[in-house]
Parts: structure tokens; sequence; C-alpha cells
């Protein structure tokens, strides 16, 4: 398993990178592209579940969320001030909710509104903070700083997590989410995020005035213990759908929701960081 993990990384790393590197358009339509992927193979977990959700609303709401919240950072000037009114996000959730929701009087033989609410949930799972990841790329001064920062200490914490589960992992974490998780790769993803924040301090933002100990805890606590927890929310429910991966899209990997989870609780935590520190 261990070579078709590393040659996924090699093509899709520099991808991402690149992505970020350059900003713009390039990285908003890679992220919608990731954000509507994750987004198929969760409504095919709630399917397994037996909450089939509503597709045929999910995905134009998913892309039409995803447009409004990220519009503000990607618009002219001259429109910028318009668009950034809270009413904007609020009219799309507004929307979808009453579209899923009036949906139910049209399916008349599978009414469910179990199946409209976990489409919103999905929604909101995957797509909306997926989105952060743009924003915090489009943040002022030093926004692609922080969006390397983002990806690479969790890569640098995945690596450290899986090594270290793999040679010295023996104690359970979370036996009924997750057997495999072990403790000591909870201690080697910590590690992994304090190692990767060390290096982004001393190469970047010590320049621009951080302290190390803010940034070594926004890596360990903010990405590190984060993104467990969006791993193991996402454990649980492959859990309930009975399955070991999303999908098996990509070799060593699992699917989409497998490898990018790990954002879907780090990026809006990062970027709501950054909002107010900056």
């Amino acid at each position: 398993m261990l070579f078709p993990r590393i040659l996924t990384a090699i093509v899709g790393v520099p991808v991402i990178l690149l992505a970020l590197a350059t900003g713009g358009l390039p990285l908003t339509i890679l992220i919608l592209g990731i954000s509507l992927l994750c987004l198929y193979e969760i409504f095919a977990l709630f399917n397994k579940m037996g909450f089939p959700p509503r597709t045929l609303f999910g995905y134009p709401l998913a892309l039409v969320l995803f447009g409004l919240f990220i519009l503000p950072s990607q618009a002219q000037p001259a429109y910028a001030a318009i668009l950034k009114s809270p009413s904007l996000l609020g009219l799309g959730l507004t929307l979808a909710v009453v579209l899923l929701t009036g949906a139910e009087l049209f399916y008349i033989h599978t009414r469910s509104l179990v199946s409209s609410a976990v489409t919103l949930f999905a929604i909101l799972f995957v797509t909306w903070p997926l989105a952060h990841v743009v924003l915090i790329r489009d943040l002022a001064p030093s926004g692609q700083e922080w969006s390397f920062f983002l990806f690479v200490t969790i890569w640098v914490a995945d690596i450290f997590a899986y090594a270290i589960g793999m040679k010295w992992g023996r104690k359970q974490l979370a036996p009924a989410v997750s057997p495999k998780k072990t403790v000591e790769g909870l201690a080697g993803t910590l590690l992994g995020a304090f190692c990767a924040s060390g290096a982004f301090w001393v190469m970047v933002f010590r320049k621009e005035g951080f302290e190390f100990s803010e940034i070594a805890l926004l890596g360990v606590l903010g990405l590190g213990i984060g993104g467990q927890i969006s791993d193991l929310v996402e454990s649980v429910l492959k859990r309930q759908a009975r399955v070991k991966d999303s999908s098996a899209v990509l070799p060593g990997h699992g699917g989409f929701l497998d490898r990018f989870d790990s954002f879907f609780l780090t990026a809006p935590l990062l970027y709501y960081y950054l909002a107010f520190r900056l």
C-alpha cells in the first residue's frame, strides 16, 4: 500500500502546490472540483446508510453557496463592498433551506425530511469548509504563505502519524470509530505539526513578527488536533455506512473525502483566526 500512496502524492501534491502558488481562478476551480468530488462521496455514504440525499438539488446548491461565499474575495474592488454584505450568504442559506424542504412536496413516494437534512448537512460539512481555502489564499498580505502553512503542516502531520502509527502503534485511540487509529499515531500527528510549524516560523513567520508559540499552537492545536477531529467525524460516517474508504479513486489513500477530511475543520479555524488576527 505504501507505493501507491507515494505515487498518488507525487502526482497530486505538485498540482495543489502550484494552484496555491498561483491563486485566483486556477485555485478556485481546483478547490471547487475537490469539494464536489467530496460531496459526491459523502452523498454515496448517506445512500449506503439508507438516507438518499436530494442530489438533484444538492449539487446546484453547493455550487451556489460556494460561489456566494468566495465571491467577495474574488470580485473587483468596486463591487467587493456590496458583495461582502452578510445578507448575500444569508440569502444563499435561506434559499437552500427553502428549496430542500419545499422539494419534499414533490417526492410523493420517497418523501423524507431526513433526505433533505442530510443533503444540507453534506453541503455545510464539505463545500462550505473547503471554500475557506480560497479565502485564506486571498488574505492580504500573506495569504499564499498561510495557505502553504495549512496544507504542508497537515501533510507533514499525516506522514508522521502514518509512520509512527505503523511502527509503534499499539493503544487504540477510538476503537468504536476507527480501530486503526492509535494514541501513538496521534502523538505522531502532534509531533509532525510541531515540526512543520517550527519550520514555517523560522523560514516565514518570524520575519513577519509572529511569536514561535503562536505558530506552534496554531499548528499543533488548530491543524493537528483539528485535523484529527475532522478525520474521526468522517470515520463515524464510514462506520455507519459500513465501508472502509469513501471510494477507491486515489490509490493508497481511498477517496477524496478520505484525503481532504482533515481540512473540513482546520481551514475554517485558520481562516477566522487570521481574519481577526491580521
